[in-house]
């Protein structure tokens, strides 16, 4: 398989779903997502690993009418499987779950994932509950952008390469990540007020 770079991958990502609510998981991918041009609607986890997507399914029911596109890393991705049958129970037609896996965790100093268990990603999310679950070298290709017009879930996993070089530490604080993205979700709100999340 061709192994992009986290950053082209990302990049390709906010290209293709520019208004979207981006949530990263901690470490060196919320960093590589900071780098494509920080939003209010780009929330980093700072140190919450494996939470991205209960955070992500939060905000998918809170935003009804906003994508909400989880960011894992395989590593991240692992730790919060119990996460992926509350998902399928809950069916959020707005989420994309993107695992981007290099096979190690590389925010704390390149250990493998366990047993490369991420060989399972798109089967995990099928018995999950995930509509749609795809294993693709490339977010252009087709079949994701064929998936993308359906209502989700919908589980993305991606090869990608290790990183060349480490991006600099996230810039807003946490009390200001918060604040945004409630601004953001408020603001959803307010142009549609019918709508209802928990």
């Amino acid at each position: 398989m061709n192994e992009a770079s986290p950053a082209r991958v990302l990049a390709e990502l906010v290209r293709a779903l520019p208004d979207a609510l981006f949530v990263s998981t901690c470490g060196y991918l919320s960093r590589d997502l900071q780098q494509v041009g920080d939003g209010p609607n780009f929330f980093y986890l700072v140190g919450s690993m494996g939470a991205a997507l209960p955070v992500g399914l939060a905000l998918a029911r809170c935003a009804q009418r906003e994508r909400v596109v989880v960011i894992d890393g395989d590593g991240s991705f692992l730790m919060g499987m119990n996460c992926l049958p509350l998902v399928g129970a809950q069916a959020p037609a707005n989420l994309v779950h993107v695992v981007m896996d290099n096979g190690m965790h590389e925010s704390t100093g390149g250990q493998q994932t366990a047993g490369n268990a991420c060989r399972g990603v798109t089967a995990a999310m099928s018995a999950g509950g995930y509509p749609h679950a795809l294993l693709v070298e490339d977010v252009a290709d087709p079949v994701v952008r064929e998936a993308l017009g359906k209502p989700g879930p919908t589980g993305i996993h991606l090869p990608i390469a290790p990183r060349e070089a480490i991006a600099p530490r996230i810039a807003p604080e946490p009390e200001e990540l918060v604040r945004r993205t409630r601004k953001l979700i408020a603001n959803n709100r307010s142009n549609h007020p019918g709508e209802v999340g928990p």
